[in-house]
């Protein structure tokens, strides 16, 4: 039987030391984009998200648009963005969308944000999160949901079309 150099010993070594330092990252950065997932919403990367603090500006030199509202990241609510993230893409409607993140807003700016921009009877809404508002001529005119329930996709195809966001009102 023939001797194996040391060198050939020393090299599996390394070898095997390497594979598992590999897959320990590996491993580590997977857990580490599971938790992102499950932190963000799914319009994070698909909208245009604006924070409160460039709001009133965006507003003022687009005064029609739809502002998606929401937080991050009940499953229901996942489940709610794909479908609509599908079908703002079918119906290539994105250019009139913005992304507003309410987790990373404080309640005094929502309260201001309806006092300043909700029209009339809207001021006094409770306003429900995830939310669709349709801004025209720099005031919200209509909510999607009025009232806390599990947001639905027939809804807010529904809402898009009763106020000319896409076509056949």
């Amino acid at each position: 039987m023939r001797a194996v150099p040391l060198k050939n010993y020393l090299f599996l070594g390394l070898l095997s030391v390497v594979t598992v330092l590999v897959v320990l990252y590996i491993a580590n950065w997977y857990q580490a984009s599971k938790e992102y997932y499950l932190e963000s919403s799914v319009m994070t990367n698909f909208l245009g998200e604006i924070k409160e603090t460039e709001l009133e500006n965006y507003i003022l030199e687009n005064p029609e648009v739809v502002i998606y509202i929401s937080s991050d990241a009940e499953d229901a609510t996942k489940k709610f963005e794909k479908k609509l993230k599908n079908y703002i893409i079918k119906e290539e409607i994105a250019s009139h969308f913005i992304y507003l993140n309410c987790s990373s807003v404080s309640k005094d700016f929502m309260d201001q944000f309806q006092k300043k921009y909700f029209n009339g009877s809207l001021q006094k809404v409770y306003l429900p999160y995830p939310n669709l508002l349709i801004v025209h001529d720099k005031k919200v005119v209509d909510i999607l949901y009025k009232l806390n329930q599990t947001p639905d996709i027939k809804d807010a195809e529904r809402f898009l079309k009763k106020n000319g966001v896409v076509g056949d009102a």
